[in-house]
């Protein structure tokens, strides 16, 4: 895994060791790098939250590309040491947070421009999406990684703007109403 654009590029990003993280899955570059074509110039500037972040790569490719600042939420203790260490190497000083997404979602006080939900497992949590969505400001984006076959719902605070299907991934945007 690497950076793909920005004042990063090429950087390497460290992944999980030889021996396998349950539940770690990272985005194939090739899907990181079109979510990130489509966000464009747009995300200069921006406040990102990347729920289940896993080894980061989403939050530090957003950092390359200029977002102020992104906060890392992974549940799992191994992976939330290697985003550290991902953002030691790479010079960064963000926020990394060891707690499951839904409870962070539902205490933090801070409204996001771009939240990247990219859960490790086929079942997605709507009530994690809804939530999320009351903490984008306004003209804030979701960005939905999930199975290919499951069917994303309407949500009351929420339209969807955008899709796009990598093979068995699914992406879909989502931007607040």
């Amino acid at each position: 895994m690497r950076i793909i654009s920005g004042i990063k590029k090429g950087f390497i990003i460290k992944g999980p060791p030889t021996v396998r993280i349950e539940n770690l899955k990272p985005m194939p570059d090739k899907v990181r790098e079109s979510i990130f074509n489509i966000l464009g110039g747009w995300i200069e500037e921006k406040q990102v939250l990347d729920l289940y972040a896993g080894t980061g790569a989403v939050g530090l490719e957003a950092l390359s590309r200029g977002a102020v600042s992104v906060e890392f939420v992974e549940n799992n203790k191994k992976t939330s040491i290697l985003i550290k260490e991902n953002l030691e190497k790479l010079g960064f000083t963000e926020r990394v947070y060891q707690e499951d997404a839904h409870l962070f979602v539902n205490h933090t006080g801070e409204a996001f421009d771009l939240i990247f939900i990219t859960p490790p497992h086929k079942e997605i949590d709507f009530k994690v999406v809804e939530a999320a969505g009351k903490k984008l400001k306004p003209q804030g984006i979701i960005v939905l990684e999930s199975d290919s076959r499951t069917e994303v719902p309407l949500f009351e605070n929420l339209k969807q703007f955008d899709q796009r299907i990598y093979g068995r991934l699914k992406i879909t945007f989502l931007q607040s109403k």
